[in-house]
């Protein structure tokens, strides 16, 4: 349903991605629903809160030795980035034979709570969000989803700015 900005109660955003070619490094934007600089009384700017990430690589049929990662970041790269400030967080997947049975073990989906024990989540200051796909050793194009719990919350424009610095960075 359409999304009121009073409402503070959390909610959730799916997203996916799938691979342009096999082991290619590809994102796609995840759009938020609240504009960038909409402001409300004073210097106040609303803005996403994420309190846990789901992130789940789409690892079937995945070979000895290959690699799947997701990645949740604030800004789209044209190649799969460090870690640095743009990364909200990164799950990767890597199989390996378990003896000679070659059985794989996978636990999904890969749930984060960004939370800090007191029910404060990770401050998104910018409008998308992008969510990139890295691979290797894989025969195909493979890709991931997952979801975003999420809230409204309102900041003072200058932890709002300092916040778009480092995301943007």
């Amino acid at each position: 349903g359409k999304k009121s900005l009073a409402d503070v109660y959390p909610q959730w955003l799916d997203f996916e991605v799938l691979q342009t070619g096999t082991n290619i490094w590809t994102t796609e934007p995840v759009p938020l629903p609240v504009p960038r600089l909409r402001r409300e009384v004073g210097d106040q700017v609303q803005l996403i809160e994420i309190l846990k990430v789901i992130l789940s690589p789409n690892v079937n049929e995945a070979p000895d030795a290959s690699r799947v990662s997701l990645k949740l970041l604030t800004k789209d790269f044209d190649s799969d980035p460090k870690e640095g400030p743009a990364t909200i967080f990164t799950v990767s997947i890597e199989p390996e034979s378990n003896g000679a049975s070659y059985a794989y073990a996978f636990i999904e989906p890969y749930m984060f709570d960004l939370t800090d024990g007191c029910g404060h989540g990770y401050l998104v200051a910018v409008d998308t969000l992008y969510v990139g796909c890295a691979s290797g050793g894989m025969a195909s194009p493979t890709g991931g989803s997952g979801r975003i719990y999420w809230r409204f919350v309102s900041v003072n424009m200058a932890e709002f700015l300092g916040l778009i610095q480092s995301q943007m960075g």
